[in-house]
């Protein structure tokens, strides 16, 4: 049975292109293109293969819209003096209540992010093994256009040090490093590390991305990650 590719109206609108655009670089006739839209001519994966080349989306994303996955839990935070290192406990519950969503990102949005993977070292063998292939999905248009957007401020994110600073912290061995950045008078930033405390303050960032999500095993959100 063929798939109808339900979404691909939505990722057509999503790309800014044409139809007429589209069917002259697929090679077909306008007709042929409303037809595959329409699910009137049966689109193989060729077809799918050609037109995802185009709107620049995976295949998958012509088929299929966003996925639901269910709240599941809920975590609280409440803060306690008593805990010693982030005076913060948890609280995690089942959800009980009426049903709630997390969609999968749209290609609207995935267009826009990017991964940073944890490579895996033959030689590495310390106690963060378990990081490995692990991957931070992270907004890619601040490391394409050299900026620090708000929403890199106080969160985690990937910043960029400019040329000839360092990070007092032998955990870092670049000038990329993961902290958590507080904008400062000037356009200068303190990043902090909640584990070791300040590691560098009025630091020049030549850009800076918000974590958006962590996934520590990617085969199992992911349709496909180059290990």
């Amino acid at each position: 049975m063929a798939l109808k590719p339900v979404n691909f109206t939505k990722v057509i609108e999503a790309s800014g292109l044409s139809k007429k655009e589209i069917a002259m670089r697929k090679g077909v006739k306008p007709e042929t293109l409303s037809r595959h839209i329409s699910g009137a001519i049966r689109m193989t994966f060729d077809d799918a293969h050609d037109y995802a080349k185009i709107l620049e989306c995976p295949p998958q994303d012509i088929f299929f819209p966003p996925q639901p996955m269910p709240i599941v839990g809920t975590v609280k935070m409440h803060i306690d003096p008593k805990e010693e290192v982030f005076e913060t406990v948890f609280t995690r519950e089942l959800w009980q209540g009426k049903p709630r969503f997390a969609y999968t990102a749209s290609y609207e949005k995935a267009k826009a992010m990017g991964v940073f993977i944890h490579e895996g070292n033959e030689s590495y063998n310390g106690m963060l093994n378990f990081m490995a292939n692990s991957v931070d999905v992270v907004d890619k248009r601040p490391i394409e256009g050299n900026y620090v957007p708000k929403e890199a401020h106080e969160t985690w994110a990937y910043c960029k040090l400019s040329d000839g600073q360092k990070i007092n912290n032998c955990r870092e061995s670049s000038q990329i490093v993961k902290t958590i950045p507080y904008i400062r008078p000037g356009g200068l930033f303190t990043l902090y590390n909640p584990g070791t405390g300040y590691d560098l303050e009025d630091a020049r960032l030549e850009w800076a991305t918000p974590v958006l999500a962590t996934a520590t095993q990617p085969a199992s959100i992911f349709e496909h990650v180059d290990l």
